[in-house]
């Protein structure tokens, strides 16, 4: 059976938040609020101790954005709520979505236009907080559930915050029969109701500022042609087709990331680091200035674990090259910030241009 690995998001505010969210768009959703570090996996892969039993103190909420299905066979419509975690990214592994990022799912249904309001409704609210976990926060491995078969992940104390929270902000008693009567109309105007009472109790939580980290950008759904856009009538305030390919970067394209045309392949990280650590050990003490170059940057994962390996001002200057657009992208946004450089293209060519054959001499930073 394949598995998740997966932090709970179990404040006392924001994870209920969310949590009730969820369960007003998707009255059947049986899942607590949390992100998926890993999966899915047929078999838990190889976490480090230091990493497995990793104290999780915080989560970036960073704002609402959904996933780009190209396929028509797809049939589901993803919206969320962007994450960010420092102590998670180096131990990320999805080999079938390397380009997800860390969120958490607030409705995953079949009605496009229901995602889309749902989506305007989100973004009306600022975000970009940090959330402290409870103590004691740590990685949780759950199965994958089978066709038909309800996740068991609810707790009676959880369940009785979520109904303690919807009877404050409603006066109405949540259960999914009661749910499973309400219009569209009705569940966006609770939606618009929890997420006012949330932003009222982080109002005063730290704020996240507009990074490199952020890797949201695209936060509407797009049309798979222009002539549905056309038909749909869809009022995005810019053309919702096609999809720059800075903006592919920031979503999960199911068709192109499963076929893997290119015959891509993710490095487990736990294998990354290994590498780094063991270069370490060679260097020795003092560690000399570090070089960094991957001719085969992927989604940056050589890179973070030299960047955990390594003191960091140590590294001297990364550089980094990779022929998917989507995937150069998405290093770039997520690692610029640590001073790697990304290019896009071939590395033969990027390298040893025929007009220059030296090589690429990295920048000193």
């Amino acid at each position: 059976m394949a598995t998740f690995v997966i932090v709970y998001i179990d404040d006392e505010i924001v994870g209920p938040c969310l949590g009730l969210i969820r369960r007003v768009c998707e009255p059947n959703s049986a899942s607590r609020p949390h992100i998926t570090v890993r999966g899915p996996v047929r078999r838990l892969a190889n976490i480090p101790d230091r990493d497995r039993n990793l104290r999780i103190r915080e989560v970036d909420i960073l704002e609402p954005g959904c996933f780009e299905f190209s396929d028509p066979e797809a049939g589901k419509k993803t919206v969320f709520i962007g994450c960010h975690s420092e102590q998670l990214t180096h131990i990320v592994y999805k080999p079938d979505y390397p380009e997800s990022i860390f969120h958490v799912t607030m409705y995953d249904g079949s009605s496009t236009e229901f995602a889309e309001r749902l989506l305007r409704v989100l973004q009306t609210y600022k975000w970009r907080f940090k959330v402290a976990l409870p103590e004691g926060t740590r990685l949780t491995v759950i199965d994958m559930k089978r066709p038909g078969e309800r996740a068991r992940v609810l707790t009676s104390e959880y369940e009785e915050k979520v109904r303690r929270l919807f009877q404050h902000i409603s006066s109405e008693e949540i259960d999914s029969g009661f749910v499973n009567t309400l219009s569209d109309a009705r569940r966006l105007e609770l939606v618009g109701s929890i997420c006012g009472y949330l932003h009222r109790m982080t109002a005063n939580y730290p704020r996240v500022g507009a990074t490199e980290e952020s890797l949201i950008d695209v936060n509407r759904i797009r049309h798979r042609s222009k002539q549905e856009c056309g038909k749909k009538g869809c009022g995005n305030e810019s053309p919702c087709w096609p999809a720059s390919d800075d903006e592919r970067g920031t979503v999960e394209d199911v068709a192109s990331l499963t076929s893997n045309q290119l015959g891509q392949f993710v490095t487990p990280p736990e294998l990354a680091r290994d590498m780094a650590e063991y270069a370490r050990s060679v260097l020795g003490e003092p560690v000399p200035a570090i070089h960094f170059g991957d001719p085969s940057i992927g989604t940056g994962t050589f890179f973070s674990a030299v960047y955990q390996a390594f003191p960091r001002e140590r590294i001297a200057s990364a550089i980094g090259v990779e022929l998917d657009p989507q995937r150069a992208t998405f290093a770039r946004r997520r690692w610029s910030g640590r001073g790697l450089d990304v290019t896009q293209g071939i590395f033969s060519r990027s390298a040893c241009p025929k007009e220059n054959t030296d090589p690429v001499k990295p920048s000193v930073r």
